[in-house]
């Protein structure tokens, strides 16, 4: 074999193993959704953690950004760009199966994504809240979140749910007091 040809083969095959070795392994990251808990009840809270994800070369990168992304019918949504996150599903929302998206990046920019079906069954019936100091935007399904009036709330409530707080029972004690009323002077 010619002598030049041996050194440019080797030359070549040693520029090659210098710029692998320089640039390292570039891979995609593996995204990795815990969710222990995949079929809820409407309004119950739903846990995720992407913590398992890992960078998909052995360079020693590491995953630099999460991002979840929540159907529409999801709510009372954190952690949106954080390891972990939790949602619930609106009561007013069909059971039926919603995917949760992970989206993870690297520190080299590679990204890649994951998901996870949360299937939903709808709630026996549901507690809706209203206080003096609540907004009628919010949606009423907690104390942080409760409406104002007890309109928004009866008009949000279906049959067997509960619309409950301090509306709800200014209201109680006046219907309360007119039947009391009522039956003293039916008696007297």
């Amino acid at each position: 074999m010619n002598r030049r040809f041996v050194t440019a083969i080797t030359v070549l095959a040693s520029v090659l193993f210098v710029i692998g070795e320089s640039t390292g392994c570039t891979s995609s990251p593996i995204p990795d959704i815990d969710c222990p808990i995949t079929t809820v009840k409407v309004g119950e809270t739903v846990h995720f953690d992407a913590g398992l994800s890992i960078d998909g070369d052995e360079s020693g990168y590491e995953i630099r950004a999460y991002e979840w992304i929540f159907p529409a019918e999801a709510y009372n949504i954190s952690g949106k760009n954080n390891v972990k996150a939790k949602c619930k599903f609106y009561p007013a929302s069909s059971s039926g199966v919603y995917v949760v998206t992970l989206k993870v990046t690297d520190d080299e920019g590679w990204s890649s994504q994951t998901t996870v079906n949360i299937t939903v069954e709808p709630a026996l019936s549901t507690t809706w809240y209203v206080k003096p100091d609540g907004d009628d935007d919010d949606d009423g399904h907690d104390w942080d979140n409760a409406f104002r009036s007890i309109d928004a709330g009866i008009g949000s409530a279906a049959g067997g749910d509960i619309v409950t707080g301090a509306a709800t029972v200014i209201l109680a004690m006046g219907a309360g007091k007119i039947a009391a009323k009522s039956i003293i002077e039916d008696i007297l």
